[in-house]
């Protein structure tokens, strides 16, 4: 790989090979009967706590424990601001997220979050 001097080259980061790492592909008949689970466990506006486990250029995917990933698109973070999201200052990788279930539909679960970056615990205390 060439570079010019002084610049480091660009790592391109592959979000879909931690995504299925994470959650490997199910054969069709598993998948629908865990989809039936989880479609008993969970409903909309019920807020639930994840970890994030990858990130792409539209959301983030967290884990929120139900053998599914779950979809934070960059449009349903309250607080995000541009240069947030340009500078990839965001739902940093492998930190806990709270969240609130947008949506379940066809095996996928879209979230909403109020804030982009996890507080400390210093920060939760009043």
């Amino acid at each position: 790989m060439r570079h010019h001097q002084g610049v480091e080259p660009q790592i391109e980061y592959d979000w879909r090979q931690d995504l299925q790492r994470i959650f490997p592909d199910l054969p069709p008949e598993d998948a629908s009967e865990r989809w039936k689970v989880v479609q008993e466990t969970l409903h909309i506006g019920q807020v639930v706590h994840g970890r994030v486990i990858a990130k792409a250029p539209f959301g983030a995917w967290i884990d929120i424990g139900v053998g599914f990933p779950a979809l934070l698109l960059i449009t349903y973070i309250a607080d995000l601001t541009p240069k947030q999201y340009q500078n990839d200052d965001w739902c940093p990788l492998h930190t806990n997220i709270t969240c609130t279930i947008r949506a379940l539909h066809e095996m996928k679960i879209a979230l909403a979050a109020e804030t982009s970056t996890p507080k400390s615990d210093e920060e939760k205390q009043p």
